[in-house]
């Protein structure tokens, strides 16, 4: 052979489908657009799919191939493959254009399963000319596509698309089977508006749902460009469907497992205003499963029932009851306002209801949107019977004609940290956290809890009987008379422990005719459990109890070193308060950071706080995810600005 016209290229592309976040996973995406075309060479080689694609292990049977199309005839002899891939391909030369311009590589049948499978080509044309190309592959057990254009119920392959989900989802799980029942399938899904009547998808164990490709090209996918829209469109029930039987888009039966994954949709709840005695539609059903949901956006319409009069309808976004541990991530989740003065009409962001131990995480918003029907309340995130862990998200509500709240729990004991909690605007309660019974300790460290403007009552937290450590948050009791940073009822002696805290309102005037508080305990039964090294400000009464059922109300400073009772005849064993007043120097729109100097003479509240390793908390890290440090305490709040 002549001289080898030596060019090497190596491009890795790892699979946006396995990316944890929203914004990472669009990034990528956008990569495979801009970045899967290789630069000018002598040899032209079209590769299908791209990087970042998936192939089947099933060989010979459907979507399994890799195609690499030449425009010049090959030296068959000179391949050499590398990579994950290599030991378990077969390939095939084949003449398109020209002799032996096409290599065909299929994956073995006794493939691994495997995301991010990669495959090397080095090899030479009959004039010299040498070339290396890489590309990652995702390796699974089948592979359907879905393109709601698509003529009919074709063979889902990229070239005839099926164009009916759950005919794909059920084909999928049938060809996985054929190598052993835990083998698990993907369907990808093109842009496009997908109509139900019904239930539009249920899920098998082991297939997973990728929308958010492009309609053109199975090369693309961004869920933001290439929308792939699920939408319920009945307005109207003939049977009862409460919270626990919710009318459904897709529905996660019993037994799926963190196999089944849901990412990259936009889901539109059903917009029901008529049928029978209690209506409710959700985006997602989960069953006492475990499935991953992320990257989807769930929304629903402005809605009224105003000719079904009476009837109680709820709207969710993601309902999950009856056991398991799902995984959900990186969604956006945005429900509008619903209800009218005929009816009782509830909104919920997420419900979670026996033994629902989900890990809800990482999404960019929780928005339970408004009710403006008669008694009507909005949750964020409801919580009943369950322990799930809440972390890193951005939970807020609009509001409602009686009550919302951000977070509200009822017999459960969720770890709820690092999150952004705002309680909205409402006719009677607006509230961050709602503790209505707990079933074991609430763990609540590291938030933003900001109770909102509602029209009578505003609380950061309200503990109407529970057992919680309220610990390293930032609390903002809200606006208005007797607006509160914690308020607590309970009707028997519970443990509620405030710890490093920073809590305040946003009515600090001690001269107007309104009464904001920190804390504000309302019988001998409510007092906290301990109250140390918090810093109270910009509120008009730093801590409120009752004493022998007379009200008895606190100085506005505490002693901020020895002492152990706050004042004769309360229980409450609390020192290290302070009340320091950084009020003008918090950026609410950044999370109500401190911008001040924290080096600034009589600026303590950075050194005044708790030493939390030492007393065994295990909370050690800052909302920020530093580690929080033990010289001179550490920062009160949920940043360690020291």
């Amino acid at each position: 052979m002549g001289a080898k016209m030596i060019k090497i290229y190596t491009l890795f592309l790892t699979s946006a489908l396995v990316v944890s976040t929203a914004c990472s996973r669009t990034d990528m995406w956008n990569k495979f657009d801009s970045q899967n075309t290789d630069p000018p060479s002598p040899i032209s080689v079209i590769i299908s799919p791209a990087g970042g694609a998936w192939l089947s292990s099933q060989a010979g049977i459907i979507n399994n191939e890799a195609t690499f199309l030449f425009d010049t005839s090959m030296d068959t002899a000179s391949l050499t493959l590398t990579g994950t891939m290599a030991s378990t391909s077969a390939i095939a030369w084949s003449t398109t254009n020209v002799a032996d311009d096409t290599l065909t590589i299929t994956p073995s049948a006794s493939r691994t399963i495997e995301n991010g499978a990669t495959l090397t080509i080095d090899c030479d044309s009959l004039e010299g000319a040498n070339i290396i190309r890489t590309r990652t592959y995702n390796i699974t057990g089948s592979v359907y596509y879905v393109n709601i254009s698509a003529p009919g119920p074709l063979t889902g392959t990229r070239l005839e698309p099926m164009n009916d989900i759950q005919a794909a989802v059920t084909a999928a799980k049938a060809t996985a089977a054929a190598i052993s029942a835990s083998t698990p399938g993907v369907v990808l899904v093109a842009a496009g508006t997908y109509n139900t009547s019904n239930t539009l998808v249920i899920m098998a164990e082991g297939i997973s749902l990728y929308g958010g490709y492009s309609a053109t090209s199975w090369d693309l996918r961004n869920p933001a460009t290439y929308v792939t829209i699920l939408k319920d469109q009945r307005t109207s029930l003939g049977v009862t469907t409460p919270l626990l039987n919710a009318a459904r888009i897709i529905e996660v039966p019993a037994g799926i497992t963190g196999m089944t994954i849901i990412d990259g949709f936009t889901l539109n709840v059903a917009p029901i205003f008529t049928g029978a005695s209690i209506l409710s539609a959700c985006a997602i059903f989960i069953n006492n499963a475990s499935p991953e949901i992320s990257n989807n956006t769930i929304t629903s319409s402005d809605v009224s029932s105003t000719n079904n009069p009476g009837v109680p309808v709820n709207t969710v976004g993601i309902c999950h009851i009856n056991g398991g541990s799902p995984s959900i991530h990186d969604n956006s989740i945005a429900l509008a306002t619903r209800g009218d003065t005929y009816n009782t009409c509830t909104n919920y962001g997420i419900y979670l209801a026996t033994n629902a131990d989900s890990h809800i995480h990482d999404n960019s918003m929780i928005y339970g949107g408004a009710s403006t029907g008669t008694a009507g309340i909005v949750y964020g995130i409801f919580i009943s019977n369950s322990s799930p862990i809440i972390e890193n998200n951005r939970i807020i509500v609009s509001g409602a004609t009686n009550n919302s709240f951000a977070i509200h729990i009822f017999n459960a004991a969720p770890d709820i940290h690092n999150n952004y909690i705002y309680g909205g605007s409402s006719g009677s309660e607006t509230t961050g956290i709602r503790v209505d019974g707990s079933s074991g300790i609430v763990s609540c460290y590291n938030n933003i809890i900001d109770a909102g403007a509602g029209a009578n009552n505003r609380y950061g937290i309200n503990i109407i009987d529970g057992d919680i450590n309220i610990f390293n948050n930032i609390i903002n009791g809200g606006t208005g008379d007797k607006a509160s940073g914690i308020y607590i009822t309970n009707s028997s002696v519970r443990t509620v422990q405030i710890e490093n805290n920073n809590i305040f309102t946003n009515d600090g005037d001690a001269f107007n005719a309104i009464t904001s508080y920190g804390v504000y305990a309302t019988s001998a039964t409510s007092y906290p459990t301990t109250l140390n090294n918090n810093n109270f400000f910009y509120c008009d009464i730093q801590y409120y109890n009752y004493i022998d059922g007379v009200a008895d109300k606190t100085v506005t400073l505490f002693d901020i070193s020895t002492v152990l009772l706050i004042d004769a005849g309360d229980t409450v064993p609390a020192k290290n308060n302070i009340s320091e007043d950084i009020y003008a120097d918090l950026d609410q729109a950044n999370e109500y950071r401190y911008i001040g100097d924290y080096n600034a003479v009589g600026v303590v509240f950075d050194t005044s706080g708790i030493d939390g390793n030492g007393a065994g908390w295990g909370y050690t890290i800052d909302r920020d995810g530093n580690t929080r440090t033990e010289t001179n305490g550490w920062s009160i709040g949920a940043y360690e600005y020291d």
